[in-house]
């Protein structure tokens, strides 16, 4: 099944800095991340992280996604990123990027986008997305889950004070 856990999230997406562009989504990949990481670890299983984030630190994956672009014959830049997420075509160069670093993994992500799940249903790897629901603008969050895995939760319950 799995002898891993990457946690991950839109790796593809930039953001326009000072002088260059740089991942838009590497502070949400280190929120899940230290949201995640201790209690997966409980369970004896490796967890890292896979984005576009030159300063993690070891085992971390980083996920070169100027290269990728390159690659791929397009400019690093929103206006590229919009075309890549919204095609119904997963580029090859994505998959053999992603081929061996989601190998034996299990995928945890935060908000990716199709064309990275349709990439990794394509290679075979289990992921669980987490999404924010429309709901959010309450006054509690909503998170919406979407599987690859068939996962039976009995009882799941989680109060504030199981928070604590």
């Amino acid at each position: 099944m799995f002898s891993k856990i990457i946690i991950s999230g839109d790796i593809l997406r930039p953001f326009p800095g000072d002088a260059f562009y740089q991942s838009a989504t590497k502070k949400n990949i280190r929120w899940l991340h230290a949201l995640l990481k201790y209690p997966l670890q409980q369970c004896n299983m490796q967890v890292s992280t896979l984005a576009w984030d030159e300063d993690l630190g070891c085992n971390n994956n980083f996920f070169d996604t100027p290269e990728l672009y390159q690659q791929m014959g397009m400019p690093l830049n929103c206006d590229s990123w919009a075309r890549i997420v919204s095609s119904d075509d997963v580029p090859e160069a994505l998959l053999e990027k992603l081929r061996e670093q989601v190998n034996q993994a299990l995928v945890i992500g935060y908000e990716m986008p199709a064309v990275i799940t349709n990439a990794l249903k394509m290679l075979g790897t289990p992921f669980i997305d987490i999404l924010l629901h429309p709901l959010r603008f309450y006054l509690t969050w909503y998170f919406r889950f979407v599987l690859t895995l068939h996962i039976t939760v009995k009882n799941l319950k989680v109060s504030p004070s199981t928070l604590n």
